[in-house]
């Protein structure tokens, strides 16, 4: 019965507490404390919940803010894919996505679009740690190959703990990816860490602060998604300064050039180039790094790694 009840709830986005009872004496009662505190495995938990009464169950739902649908479509328009690494059962995990738009009905029946974390950690086969040579840690997963088939599908990972999360972001990164963690608590630390780029939330423990990149004051996924406006329209202002600098000085020095070869002396003297470097750097710098982002700065795809800050069509 307790079951039929959970799946019904947990398959339309709720979080379930069950509650039972069962009647013993109290010596029974501190033997039963005393092997509780010695059990560690999940078969000794289920030993001990045998023969219980159920008394019933509460069915908790925590609604999604209007803006976060809205800012994962956005995420979406920037080539960014997002995935939800939950604690919660897999059917409530899975609801809570479809909801905000993380994936969709037809998506949650493919395989490896929803997995239980137990699986996951099956098919990459856990991680080892290493040294780099500056001592910096690095980690190496067992089974990059299984990964492999499945990285572009997972969207949502269920019944996750704190190594999952980390283990994901370790996956990806092995695959060529650029991470982005957002996080609150201490079990998010190692992710925060390690990620290409961590963003702690404001309400969070000073420390998951500490360990991430950047603190985003409004604990809510639309300020993570304008930190991501920013720092693309950031990169596009110093990507515009840097043409117009080469555009000009270029000029500048072809001017100079030609006229000394054609009159034997610099059309423009040291005063005049002072003058025109002192306008040009200053009013260039002002115009172009205090530009603010445009709605559809958005679809700029990421940068890679290994791309060069000035691109062929910047130079021609």
């Amino acid at each position: 019965m307790s079951d039929v009840i959970s799946k019904e709830f947990t398959t339309k986005g709720f979080r379930v507490l069950a509650f039972a009872f069962k009647d013993m004496h109290y010596d029974e009662f501190q033997a039963l404390k005393e092997e509780c505190n010695n059990f560690v495995e999940e078969v000794d938990k289920e030993e001990l919940e045998r023969n219980l009464t159920f008394v019933g169950a509460f069915a908790l739902q925590d609604d999604l803010r209007d803006k976060v649908v809205r800012s994962i479509q956005f995420a979406q328009k920037g080539h960014i894919q997002v995935r939800m690494v939950s604690g919660d059962n897999i059917e409530t995990a899975t609801a809570v996505a479809i909801k905000a738009g993380i994936l969709s009905e037809e998506e949650s029946r493919q395989k490896y679009a929803v997995m239980q974390a137990e699986e996951f950690r099956k098919l990459v086969g856990g991680m080892k740690k290493t040294v780099d040579a500056d001592g910096s840690p690095k980690y190496e997963i067992q089974n990059k190959k299984e990964f492999q088939q499945i990285a572009n599908r997972l969207r949502v990972l269920g019944r996750a703990i704190p190594y999952d999360k980390h283990l994901l972001v370790v996956v990806l990164k092995e695959l060529g990816r650029h991470v982005a963690v957002t996080g609150d608590g201490l079990n998010d630390v190692d992710a925060l860490r390690y990620a290409d780029v961590g963003f702690a939330m404001g309400s969070g423990v000073s420390v998951a602060k500490d360990a991430a990149d950047m603190m985003i004051l409004g604990d809510d996924f639309e300020a993570t998604m304008r930190a991501v406006m920013w720092g693309r329209n950031i990169y596009n202002n110093v990507r515009r300064f840097l043409q117009f600098q080469v555009t000009v000085n270029f000029t500048v020095l072809i001017f100079v050039f030609i006229g000394s070869a054609t009159y034997g002396k610099s059309p423009l003297n040291t005063v005049q180039l002072l003058w025109l470097n002192l306008i040009m750097d200053t009013l260039a710098a002002l115009a172009l790094s205090t530009e603010r982002p445009a709605a559809d700065i958005i679809k700029i795809p990421p940068i890679k790694k290994g791309d060069t800050i000035m691109t062929p069509v910047m130079w021609r």
